[in-house]
């Protein structure tokens, strides 16, 4: 257990090292406008292959052109021979409830060459698969709930992933407890609006209190479930509720 902590710590390194040296830093004598500050680029979690000969990892950039950011998925060798290769659009940047963004991590496949990540498009949060050799990317689920977690079976053959209420079932409670009336209970944020107030999975949604100063959906006390896909033949399946 200690050599395998040891070897995962030294891969992380490695990779923080080809990641720095494959972007250009501005020479001290440059003086930086600030709009180049505000789109600086900020690296994600790299992720290195099963075979340890590349690292995945995740750029968001901020665009004041387009008052929006753009997130990309790269692959690049171990080596730091190659320059890192774009491999996928990474959408509209998951953020938490106090605007923070969600740190982003991708599965490798066993044979790698795929890497698995949660992905917004669309008002959607799907799991989607990236081919390393920057052939395309494709959606792995299809969902009318938003893809919270997910991972991958030992095998490779299997996509596990955790969902709770439906779009339509959250944006419908909601609708519901605004045209009856909202009642101030003591998770109600009093000190924002109550319908609709905060940005959850990229969209508008009405919040209660959770734990300290976190902000939970209105349909957060509904069980989730978890369910799987055969990746060979696309078939769904409910897991069992443990």
């Amino acid at each position: 257990m200690a050599s395998l902590a040891i070897k995962i710590s030294v891969n992380s390194v490695l990779a923080t090292l080809v990641l720095c040296s494959a972007w250009i830093l501005p020479s001290r004598a440059e003086v930086a406008s600030p709009r180049r500050l505000v789109e600086v680029a900020d690296f994600g979690n790299p992720v290195v292959s099963p075979d340890g000969q590349n690292v995945a990892f995740r750029i968001k950039r901020a665009s004041v052109e387009r008052n929006t950011y753009d997130t990309n998925w790269y692959v690049q060798g171990m080596d730091g021979d190659t320059p890192p290769r774009r491999v996928a659009d990474g959408g509209t940047p998951l953020r938490d409830t106090a605007g923070i963004a969600v740190v982003t991590s991708a599965i490798w496949s066993r044979d790698g060459r795929w890497i698995y990540y949660r992905a917004l498009f669309g008002g959607r949060v799907e799991v989607f698969r990236a081919a390393t050799d920057g052939s395309g990317a494709e959606p792995i689920t299809v969902e009318s709930a938003d893809i919270m977690e997910f991972s991958l079976s030992d095998d490779g053959t299997t996509l596990y992933y955790r969902i709770g209420p439906t779009r339509e079932q959250v944006s419908a409670a909601e609708q519901a407890e605004y045209d009856r009336g909202i009642r101030i209970r003591n998770d109600s944020p009093i000190g924002q609006s109550l319908f609709r107030s905060g940005l959850i999975e990229g969209r508008l949604a009405t919040q209660r209190l959770g734990t300290w100063f976190n902000r939970v959906p209105l349909l957060a006390a509904v069980p989730e479930r978890w369910r799987a896909i055969d990746l060979a033949t696309r078939a769904k399946r409910d897991l069992a509720p443990a």
